[in-house]
């Protein structure tokens, strides 16, 4: 796995980047040939697939928190900055989006993480169909993956670049009960929550006039 510094997909990064929620991730997943080839036929064309790819806040794939970027092959719906570029018609795969953070002060660098499954180009087509979700659900081709005997990982880290004030607005990132969602600028959960705190800072205008007019109405001693 790569991360690189544009949607060219030329320069890379050779070292963890140190990134802010304005920038863009240009992840590249590949299986190299030498890999492939040692176990299997070498004229057998090979693609490779992303299974699932995940941000967690720390190196381990398995913690508790994590917020799934592709899912059981297809990307996951929220995100309007997530573009699934290429995902098993080639050795290679990549996706874009943009640079995100976990909430809470103490998490600030983030680690992706994908499982990679090698496919049988020469059997069948390898690319997953991520049409209408309801169908997709309902009538889902399996792919003819070739087994390694073990689950292959791809792992990379990245840095955020803290604000000055250390507050990012662009992006925030709750928790909910099945995974983590987005509140974006500009989004359906950010409007409410906009609209609720409006209501609130009203209501308290309004109680703290009443308190003041009802004290001048009262006679004084």
């Amino acid at each position: 796995m790569r991360l690189y510094m544009s949607s060219n997909f030329t320069d890379f990064y050779t070292s963890p980047p140190v990134l802010s929620l304005n920038d863009d991730l240009y992840v590249e997943v590949n299986l190299e040939r030498p890999l492939i080839s040692e176990a299997f036929a070498p004229y057998t064309e090979f693609s490779t697939v992303m299974e699932n790819c995940w941000g967690t806040p720390s190196q381990s794939r398995d913690g508790a928190l994590k917020y799934f970027i592709i899912k059981n092959q297809c990307p996951v719906e929220g995100d309007t900055s997530l573009e699934v570029s290429s995902n098993g018609d080639g050795l290679t795969s990549r996706f874009n989006l943009k640079m995100f953070k976990f909430i809470g002060s103490e998490y600030n660098d983030v680690w992706l993480h994908c499982t990679v499954r090698a496919c049988n180009a020469t059997a069948d087509s390898c690319v997953p169909d991520c049409g209408d979700r309801s169908r997709r659900s309902a009538t889902r081709r399996e792919l003819p993956f070739v087994s390694f005997g073990k689950e292959l990982f791809a792992d990379l880290p990245i840095q955020r670049k803290l604000a000055e004030n250390d507050m990012d607005s662009r992006l925030v990132m709750v928790e909910s009960d099945s995974n983590l969602s987005i509140l974006r600028p500009g989004s359906m959960a950010f409007n409410v929550l906009i609209g609720i705190v409006a209501v609130v800072l009203i209501l308290v205008f309004v109680f703290g006039l009443t308190i003041v007019v009802i004290r001048k109405k009262q006679p004084r001693k």
